[in-house]
């Protein structure tokens, strides 16, 4: 995989992610998200709204989110034949990122230009793919979907449309009467390289990376090395930042059931799917011996070789998202991504605790672990504190509803004291492993 892309053209245009959120579904990474999203440390906040300047802007950091649909990109470990062309996206210019207005103290932050679906159409033209260069034409060419002689069809060259065409469109007659038009969106999109700061930072919020791929910590070190070829040297840029967000596992198993349940994609009721997972997590055994307690599995894990490790989170990862309690075998994960990455790389942040910190709080934990700039944190926007407050009341309008933890039943929470029971084990390894982590410091069940 290194060599492949060491020797793409495309891999020295853009500014490609090197900041990461990990962790699992409905563990805090769409609220993280949202937060950094919403402006926190934009070019736009940090150096002005003239784009001209972020060359340079006294020599600081900054971060950019992709322009398009995408949030999570789940292409390391999950879905690498995708191509690194598709993964580092479509080149657009500087200018898509410069917000709307100048962004007011206390204001919202400007919707962005790039939200606008002309991007998509300009980017990645319906009318003829040819004119693209060919980085750019195979960037669009993941999702594509069009109403094409009545029928839903995917055409190379095409951004992602979402929705569908109505039912009008799809009259076997050809007609189109009364269709409306159909909405075009980019799938993501990166500015060049050459006109942003190289201390600038860009984001990739894939929590399923850190569980639910067990060749993601490998295949993200080939591409920070092959990132580095490319480009003169891996000492010339920013460092792969970690994110990584836990969430007490028991508590996390049932808000993804419950979550799963809601999208049709888990059939089962609480019971059964706990039932179904904790006998699943009992055949994965971490040697060749059948280590059927977690307490006897969890005395194994350090001491296997890197081959045994990949081989026992594949068991856990096996089924994803379905694999409700197997994907807290947090320490699993943490072991592998240890050996790939420095500690220094990682930022540790147990779900609960952050959702406790103030939008400020949050905000110079997340600068001094980027080292991006922070003066212009004082006094956020109104906007953005909301945003990066946690609403424990969820009664916010513009809240998304991903955010929402999920409350349970009695009955519901009668599972969750066998399921701590048995990740016990697993979680005072994962302490141990850690070490001394100040942003984990008083998680009670760690210990």
């Amino acid at each position: 995989m290194a060599e492949q892309a060491a020797g793409e053209p495309h891999a020295t245009e853009v500014l490609t992610p090197n900041l990461f959120i990990l962790g699992n579904p409905k563990a805090g990474s769409t609220f993280l998200f949202r937060c950094l999203k919403s402006g926190l440390f934009d070019p736009n906040r940090v150096c002005g709204e003239n784009e001209s300047t972020w060359r340079d802007c006294s020599g600081q950091g900054y971060l950019f989110t992709t322009l398009g649909s995408k949030k999570e990109f789940n292409y390391f470990g999950l879905n690498p034949a995708w191509g690194r062309e598709w993964y580092e996206g479509v080149r657009l210019p500087l200018k898509m990122w410069r917000w709307a207005a100048a962004p007011q103290r206390e204001q919202p932050a400007p919707r962005r230009k790039g939200d606008d679906p002309s991007v998509a159409r300009n980017a990645c033209s319906l009318a003829g793919p040819a004119a693209q260069p060919q980085a750019s034409r195979r960037a669009c060419s993941r999702f594509p979907i069009e109403c094409l002689d009545g029928q839903p069809r995917v055409r190379p060259g095409c951004g992602l449309m979402r929705p569908l065409p109505p039912r009008e469109c799809r009259d076997p007659r050809g007609s189109r009467r009364g269709c409306a038009p159909t909405r075009v969106y980019l799938s993501h999109a990166w500015p060049p390289r050459a006109e942003v700061s190289t201390r600038s930072l860009a984001l990739d919020p894939s929590p399923n990376y850190f569980v639910n791929a067990p060749d993601a910590p490998n295949q993200l070190l080939d591409y920070e090395r092959s990132r580095g070829a490319a480009l003169g040297g891996v000492a010339a840029l920013p460092p792969l930042r970690l994110i990584v967000l836990l969430r007490e596992p028991a508590a996390r198993a049932l808000s993804s059931i419950r979550m799963m349940a809601e999208w049709r994609w888990e059939r089962a009721n609480a019971s059964a799917a706990i039932a179904r997972d904790v006998a699943t997590l009992s055949l994965c055994t971490p040697s060749k011996a059948s280590v059927r307690e977690s307490e006897a599995a969890a005395a194994l894990l350090p001491h296997l070789s890197d081959r045994e490790l990949l081989r026992y989170r594949e068991c856990l990862a096996r089924g994803n998202p379905l694999n409700h309690v197997r994907a807290g075998v947090y320490v699993a994960a943490a072991l592998a991504w240890l050996r790939a990455f420095p500690r220094d790389r990682f930022l540790w942040l147990e779900t609960e605790k952050m959702r406790g910190l103030t939008a400020e709080q949050l905000a110079g934990l997340l600068a001094h672990f980027t080292q991006l700039p922070s003066p212009h944190l004082v006094g956020l926007p109104v906007a953005t504190r909301a945003v990066c407050e946690h609403d424990r009341s969820q009664n916010t309008r513009a809240a998304d509803q991903r955010l929402v933890s999920h409350s349970f039943s009695d009955r519901e929470r009668a599972h969750a004291s066998s399921l701590e029971r048995t990740y016990r084990p697993f979680n005072r390894l994962l302490r141990s492993t850690l070490g001394a982590v100040p942003e984990l410091d008083g998680v009670a069940w760690l210990d």
